[in-house]
């Protein structure tokens, strides 16, 4: 049966051995000289972000509030796209503003709506060339929702 100990030992002649051949400086005689109160496993490397009293761990984030692992100072933003409106509308259905408009792209036609709700905006956009399955599908809901009777009627 070997045992942790004899375990160490082993990889500590190793590296020895290796380093004497000149194959630079293992991580166990690395880890002596860093810690030399407390021994590291060979795959153990020191943390880049810091420990709090040997036990705990904090992400970048909670460290620094600012933190964004996708920041990249060379990223540049796209261009904008020009776009063409073509015919634009709008209907209010209760406390929700919808803003419908056909505009044109490079890549084509499409339609854009928008929702606004007291200033904060959603918007979708679906494709020239899916309108008409758009508009079947909303169709069906249409009258799926004029047959089927209301649950749970709105009280005023």
């Amino acid at each position: 049966m070997i045992h942790g100990a004899s375990i160490w030992r082993g990889w500590k002649l190793a590296a020895k051995r290796l380093q004497s051949v000149g194959i630079g400086c293992s991580l166990l005689e690395q880890s002596d000289n860093l810690y030399p109160d407390k021994r590291m496993i060979s795959n153990e490397r020191p943390s880049p972000y810091g420990r709090d009293n040997g036990n705990s761990w904090h992400h970048p984030s909670q460290q620094n509030p600012n933190y964004n692992p996708n920041y990249n100072p060379n990223w540049q933003p796209k261009p904008p796209v020009r776009e063409d409106s073509l015919k634009s509308g709008m209907v209010q259905i209760e406390r929700k503003n919808f803003i419908f408009a056909l505009k044109e792209n490079p890549r084509g036609r499409l339609l854009r709506i928008t929702e606004d709700i007291n200033g904060r905006f959603n918007s979708i956009i679906i494709p020239a060339t899916g309108l008409k399955e758009f508009m079947k599908i909303l169709d069906e809901i249409i009258k799926a929702s004029d047959e089927v009777p209301i649950q749970n009627p709105p009280t005023q």
